[in-house]
């Protein structure tokens, strides 16, 4: 039996796969991870986790004959599958989901504030001193300048 997270659902199993080097096992996709169990002894009653990948680590799911290969940044991983197309597809729109609740909901994007520009230095049309941008009379010959 998987060993969930909290707030970790199950959206898909599936029996009979296999995961090479490591054996026979069953394929499970949550909200949160793909997991492979192994399973093991007399008629498969232990189980142990060969492989939980986040899926926010999945960088890349294809479909190979009846391969479903799942890459992540620092590795890749061959699952043989009986409907690997299906159990793939399953894998994207799980991750599509994923990124949908990271992303605000809000409907508008969001807006960073940025910083007020830094004061920009004029001139006086008359003497040629420098001014501040917000000057109305020239500091230098009295003058309006604005």
């Amino acid at each position: 039996m998987v060993t969930l997270l909290s707030d970790e659902t199950i959206r898909s199993q599936q029996d009979g796969a296999e995961m090479s080097n490591v054996g026979r096992g069953r394929l499970y996709l949550t909200n949160k991870r793909v997991i492979f169990d192994k399973m093991s002894g007399f008629l498969f009653k232990r189980t142990t986790t060969a492989l939980a990948v986040s899926l926010s680590d999945i960088t890349k799911v294809e479909v190979q004959g009846n391969n479903i290969i799942i890459d992540t940044a620092t590795s890749k991983h061959v699952i043989s599958s009986k409907n690997p197309v299906d159990f793939a597809s399953l894998i994207e729109a799980a991750i599509k989901d994923l990124s949908k609740q990271a992303a605000p909901t809000t409907g508008q994007p969001s807006v960073v504030p940025k910083a007020p520009p830094p004061p920009l230095t004029a001139f006086c049309p008359f003497c040629g001193a420098k001014l501040p941008s917000s000057a109305f009379y020239c500091d230098h010959c009295g003058k309006r300048v604005k």
